[in-house]
């Protein structure tokens, strides 16, 4: 009698086991075999970031080697209005001075507007430009601000939509453009730049005729 339900539980166990493992494989064979294509595209996806870099142009030197432009990669700075709750007026403080921006005007660009997509859903823009051309050292000085908005030693208190209110605020809303922008510098100022488009006055022939170009800062093919 023992015997029997010993042998009972043991083919009870072993079913189980086989179960377990039988659906263990189909799913194994399902990811592996049946969605191999569909879940390898959407790693894909989730891990590469493809987006194209305009190349760095080239400088230009004197005779004697002295650098008279080039050219120095710069930051597109962006918001999502979303991200900064309530804080528009707060953060348009902080940054108007960095951006060289009217504070007003600032505090209008933060504010979230609401549209209709092409499906007829009403969603709130996450994609504003703050400033162009923004040197690194300035987009350092802003992310320093940032992390630092709003700081109060009783945090540790506060609830948890709040520090992740803040956490968010302080470092997704106020965000860098993935591509960079260029600034033409001239290292000797103004007085440089004009000398060098007026040397920069090109005289082409081309087909028989005569022609003239102007560019500030760079050469140009002719025509």
């Amino acid at each position: 009698m023992i015997k029997r339900l010993q042998l009972r539980r043991l083919l009870l166990l072993l079913a189980v086991l086989g179960l377990a493992f039988g659906g263990l494989g189909y799913r194994l064979v399902d990811l592996q075999v049946l969605r191999h294509d569909e879940l390898a595209a959407l790693g894909q996806q989730n891990t590469e970031l493809e987006y194209f870099r305009e190349p760095r142009r080239g400088s230009i030197l004197d005779a004697h080697g002295n650098l008279l432009a080039t050219s120095i990669f710069v930051k597109t700075v962006c918001a999502d209005p979303v991200l900064l709750g309530n804080q528009q007026a707060a953060v348009a403080r902080a940054l108007a001075p960095l951006l060289h921006l009217n504070k007003a005007d600032l505090y209008q660009r933060l504010l979230p507007r609401v549209r209709q997509n092409e499906k007829g859903e009403t969603v709130t823009n996450r994609y504003v430009v703050l400033q162009h051309k923004v040197r690194d050292e300035t987009w350092q000085e802003i992310q320093q601000v940032m992390s630092r908005f709003a700081y109060s030693p009783d945090e540790a208190g506060w609830s948890k939509d709040q520090r992740q209110f803040y956490r968010s605020l302080r470092t997704q809303a106020i965000f860098a453009d993935p591509m960079d922008d260029q600034l033409r510098v001239y290292p000797n100022g103004s007085l440089q730049r004009m000398c060098w488009a007026l040397s920069a006055r090109m005289n082409c022939r081309s087909r028989g005729r005569l022609f003239w170009r102007t560019r500030v800062g760079t050469a140009s093919n002719c025509p």
